[in-house]
């Protein structure tokens, strides 16, 4: 039975990673009001649940699975929510938060079962304060998003990582939310995620569409020479971001890392395609602030203005990427 609280939730918009703490918090809580964010507008969507009252009208504040910064922190360090707040994150740059000027930060990037994520760190605490019962159906739910997102199905040859994430794509954010949450209140005899035919066959088309479609942005990769590595910049759907890095490395593409450059979410990803390939000399030159070293960040007026140069072939300034004198390295 679910706990008569009100909750409000900010969780990542873009992938089941942010869906996840929300479909257990309407398991675990009476009422949940949550609020879709990127890294970008969190502040803002922060500020907007303050003007209206639901910031401090809650009686649980969680972030789950967004890197914040100072920033969102000092907002969300109010006395009118001390001892309400929770920031639950898996990302690097976050395990330098000051816990001690912030003590209601979990940030953890690895644990005995692998890496972490949003949703596995949040559903640990759910059960640790007992809001929720512990159920193999759950328990399948919550690693599956963790493999996907942590991109272990890989090692473990299981698609159903990615057929879940896929129809997170085909069904979207509220509707992926409201699935869910029915499918893991149903029968509790279930010990796995079962899909219907029907989504099956939504993420069947997905899988066809998703291959035609990383062929092409593949290629229309630009080389180029950042901080003595061979990158290859790729501007294409953020959804498309882990499935072109993927592509890349089953084709032995000649390039060491992939930035991802995602348009449509102001975004980029820098991924490595290389065994080895360090991404932080990368990400020192195209990131800024506090974004210098993380493998992600906003495409800022700076970043995009390097990305427009490239595109238009243009001189680039000292220090920043150089055009490699190739258009296409596939090896034979």
């Amino acid at each position: 039975m679910a706990e008569n609280k009100r909750i409000l939730i900010f969780s990542h918009r873009s992938d089941i990673d942010g869906m996840g703490p929300i479909v257990l918090s309407k398991l675990a809580f009476d009422e949940v009001i949550y609020y879709l964010c990127e890294k970008s507008d969190i502040a803002e969507h922060i500020t907007t649940s303050g003007k209206t009252g639901e910031l401090y009208e809650a009686d649980y504040v969680f972030v789950t699975d967004i890197a914040i910064t100072e920033k969102e922190l000092n907002l969300l360090n109010d006395e009118r929510i001390q001892g309400k707040v929770r920031v639950f994150d898996h990302h690097k740059a976050s395990l330098e938060i000051d816990t001690t000027k912030y003590p209601f930060v979990t940030a953890r990037f690895e644990d005995e079962k692998g890496k972490c994520s949003g949703t596995s760190l949040f559903y640990e605490y759910l059960l640790s304060k007992q809001y929720l019962n512990k159920t193999a159906v759950v328990e399948d739910f919550v690693e599956l998003i963790r493999r996907y997102d942590t991109w272990e199905w890989k090692q473990y040859q299981d698609e159903t990582p990615r057929d879940l994430t896929l129809l997170f794509e085909c069904l979207g954010p509220d509707k992926f939310i409201e699935t869910f949450t029915h499918k893991l209140t149903g029968d509790s005899q279930n010990f796995l995620i079962k899909f219907s035919d029907e989504e099956m066959a939504l993420i069947n088309y997905k899988k066809k569409d998703i291959a035609h479609k990383v062929e092409q942005y593949a290629k229309q990769i630009i080389q180029l020479e950042i901080a003595d590595t061979k990158v290859g910049v790729v501007f294409s759907a953020y959804e498309y971001r882990n499935e072109i890095a993927d592509y890349l490395k089953q084709i032995d593409y000649d390039i060491d890392i992939v930035m991802l450059a995602s348009i449509d979410k102001g975004t980029y990803s820098l991924r490595p395609i290389k065994d080895g390939a360090d991404i932080e000399p990368v990400a020192k030159h195209i990131g800024d602030g506090a974004q210098a070293v993380t493998a992600s960040g906003p495409i800022t007026k700076e970043t995009f203005g390097k990305m427009a140069r490239v595109l238009a072939r243009l001189p680039l300034e000292e220090d920043t990427p150089k055009l490699s004198s190739h258009s296409s390295r596939l090896k034979k």
